[in-house]
């Protein structure tokens, strides 16, 4: 039986920290965070993280996100593609003789929904003149594509329904499921000085149609790591007196 999937485009998004919010007196701070997707389990032992064009095959650059906002304010920016998509179904069923043969109902997709798909970075990058450092508060993050699941359909007591030959309802209809990376921390960095964080990986995934947990094969493992820098792009101006 062929299925039908209800996804709809609705555009491109590119968002950084608007110009209002760093037009202030103090420092103006640059975070750049660049984002490496990790494939097998060599992770990036012996991998120059900063190679824009020498990266090993099982290192993919998805991404640099680069975020400019003020001491102590949060900034914010993404890349991402905006998709909607139907969170509920209604079912319609026939009666008499406008029902067709082995087919109770139909379906209606309802309640669209909007998922961002993308790279995403909110951060609050904060100076320490002292010893010129840079606290950071960050959150950097990656929606991906969907994979597709089916899923049951019940009457308003829970059941299951059936067709005429008391077989279940398989009507063709599935549900995106948006496989999310999330990564925050708070970081204290040198000025300019990048660092690496992240590296979880998923060694085992749930099959929401056998409802079962598998183990990933090491070569099929994935992996996000982010690369962080802070700087300081403009001192603190000072009145002369």
């Amino acid at each position: 039986m062929n299925t039908m999937r209800w996804l709809g485009v609705l555009g491109f998004a590119v968002c950084a920290a608007s110009a209002e919010e760093v037009r202030q007196d103090g420092p103006l701070i640059e975070v750049e965070v660049r984002f490496l997707e990790v494939t097998g389990s060599k992770g990036l032992k012996g991998v120059d993280v900063l190679s824009t064009n020498k990266l090993p095959k099982h290192v993919n650059s998805v991404s640099i996100q680069r975020v400019v906002t003020k001491s102590g304010r949060q900034g914010s920016s993404k890349i991402a593609t905006e998709y909607i998509y139907p969170k509920d179904f209604r079912l319609w069923f026939f009666s008499g003789s406008d029902r067709p043969e082995g087919h109770p109902a139909v379906v209606e997709p309802q309640n669209f929904t909007l998922q961002e798909v993308g790279v995403f970075v909110d951060a609050t990058p904060t100076w320490n003149p002292e010893d010129n450092t840079i606290d950071l508060d960050i959150t950097p993050s990656v929606v991906k594509e969907p994979t597709w699941h089916g899923h049951n359909y019940v009457d308003e007591q829970g059941k299951r329904l059936t067709t005429d030959d008391g077989k279940f309802l398989e009507l063709p209809m599935e549900r995106p499921y948006f496989p999310t990376v999330k990564f925050s921390t708070k970081l204290k960095l040198k000025d300019g000085i990048h660092t690496v964080v992240g590296g979880v990986q998923e060694d085992y995934y749930y099959s929401e149609s056998e409802k079962v947990s598998t183990k990933v094969p090491d070569e099929k493992k994935r992996a996000f790591y982010f690369v962080i820098k802070a700087s300081v792009v403009k001192p603190p101006e000072h009145p002369e007196g």
